[in-house]
């Protein structure tokens, strides 16, 4: 169906561009009512009529509108409630009725761009075309766009994947976020430098205070920093001014959290004789109470209680032996 449309644009002759279903019956006045739209209002590109033999009661309104906010948001429901009123009124939508559309033919046309040697492409379309384009100005860096994006589309599967993938783009492209990243305890880090400081005297200092120079890889424009054996924050220094600064972080099987349960325990070790004290129990209280046998002086008690009973038991008096 898409190539179809596109052909039909590519032979088409008039300004306008309306793409319909053969399922329809357009009102009298279909045709002359869009082209009085995109008369009377340049700035709009495209609209859509509405299906007017479909009654909608107030509960599809409703539960149409209910799940229908935020980024679903959709307002072309409320064009059927003026059409019931006889008012002819343009409600802005970010959808369009697919089978009802209609364009100005501008919006087809594509202006291919052609990079030059000093800009680099980040995001290219399927046919090659790029998208995403950055090249330097001063001391940052300028991103653009060969087409025009509008961000409240509601393409999910292409926005959650697109739209995030901008923003980190962007983000390391125009900070340092590349440089300062955290990393592995023991683990190389690298950092990256443009082509005029590879020449500058370079320092890193560690956590504890340590200085040393650093030879960058001319190859790869770049420091490698091999001695990250210590947990806290590294400073790098070009020309005795800081540069740069990056952490260390110890490795997820190293982090201290909740491993494993007391239930866990149960199941795994079953004739296991230990004591379980909780993060939230008082630590020396409990540790004092089994060093010192209290505890134990527990089962003691309890064994004294159970031969006193015994003992009682044992010495009560027999009523056939009594003498009378």
């Amino acid at each position: 169906m898409v190539s179809a449309k596109n052909h039909g644009v590519k032979i088409s002759s008039g300004d306008i561009i309306c793409f319909l279903e053969d399922d329809e019956t357009l009102d009298i006045d279909y045709l002359k009512n869009i082209n009085k739209v995109f008369t009377e209002n340049q700035f709009i590109m495209g609209c859509s009529g509405v299906v007017s033999n479909v009654r909608r009661n107030i509960i599809y309104v409703y539960a149409f509108k209910f799940f229908h906010q935020g980024l679903f948001l959709d307002n072309r429901v409320d064009a059927v409630k003026y059409l019931d009123k006889g008012l002819d009124i343009l409600i802005q939508s970010n959808h369009i009725s697919g089978g009802l559309s209609s364009y100005r033919k501008e919006v087809f046309q594509y202006i291919k761009h052609t990079t030059k040697s000093k800009q680099k492409v980040h995001l290219e379309l399927n046919n090659g075309d790029p998208l995403l384009i950055d090249f330097k100005r001063g001391n940052g860096k300028v991103f653009y766009f060969s087409s025009i994006l509008d961000l409240e589309w509601n393409d999910m599967p292409l926005r959650g994947l697109l739209v995030p993938l901008m923003y980190k783009l962007l983000v390391l492209g125009g900070t340092d976020e590349v440089n300062s990243m955290p990393v592995k305890l023991g683990r190389v880090k690298w950092i990256a430098l443009d082509d005029n400081e590879v020449k500058s005297e370079w320092e890193v200092e560690s956590p504890s205070g340590i200085k040393n120079l650093i030879v960058p890889d001319f190859n790869k424009e770049s420091l490698k920093i091999k001695n990250t054996n210590e947990l806290g924050v590294y400073n790098v220094y070009k020309n005795k001014i800081l540069y740069t600064s990056f952490t260390t972080e110890l490795n997820s099987n190293e982090i201290i959290s909740s491993q494993i349960t007391q239930n866990e325990i149960d199941i795994l070790f079953p004739e296991l004789e230990y004591k379980w004290i909780n993060p939230s129990d008082d630590f020396i209280n409990v540790f004092n109470e089994i060093r010192h046998g209290k505890a134990l002086w527990k089962f003691f008690l309890i064994l004294a209680i159970i031969l006193v009973l015994l003992e009682t038991w044992v010495g009560r008096p027999i009523v056939n032996n009594i003498k009378s």
